[in-house]
């Protein structure tokens, strides 16, 4: 067989097995993409509800008069079901202890904790870097 038609059916196989691989694993790929971007999505909606349901606050002061402690406020809210599975051991603790204020706190960070975590937003050393990078970059 001649040099060029060798060379001939081997790119054609390489084509033929690279049309193959591509319209098998293209669809896989693009559905990871979608899923991955709905996941971001659907986190987005929960740290803002999180949030929502944390300046609500003032709520709490209200019903206080009816001795409800600031835990029995969150449970009578729907949103705070959602937040309850990420909440840190440590972080509910101190919730169930301490005044509205603190526990508003660390609820407070404890969305933010969890933004962090979900990569929502960059964590405090991700955020130093960056500015250090563009600083450099800048001047």
């Amino acid at each position: 067989m001649d040099a060029t038609v060798q060379v001939a059916l081997a790119a054609g196989g390489a084509a033929l097995i690279s049309a193959v691989v591509t319209s098998l694993l293209a669809p896989h790929i693009n559905w990871r993409i979608e899923r991955k971007k709905e996941q971001l999505k659907h986190q987005r909606e929960l740290i803002n509800e999180w949030r929502a349901m944390a300046s609500s606050l003032g709520n709490y002061e209200n019903r206080r008069k009816e001795s409800w402690t600031f835990t029995d406020w969150l449970y009578k809210d729907k949103r705070f079901y959602s937040l309850q599975p990420y909440l840190n051991e440590e972080a509910w603790k101190n919730m169930e202890i301490n005044g509205q204020l603190v526990a508003g706190e660390v609820l407070l960070e404890e969305i933010a904790r969890i933004e962090q975590k979900w990569k929502l937003i960059p964590s405090v050393d991700n955020s130093k870097k960056l500015r250090k990078t563009a600083s450099r970059h800048i001047l």
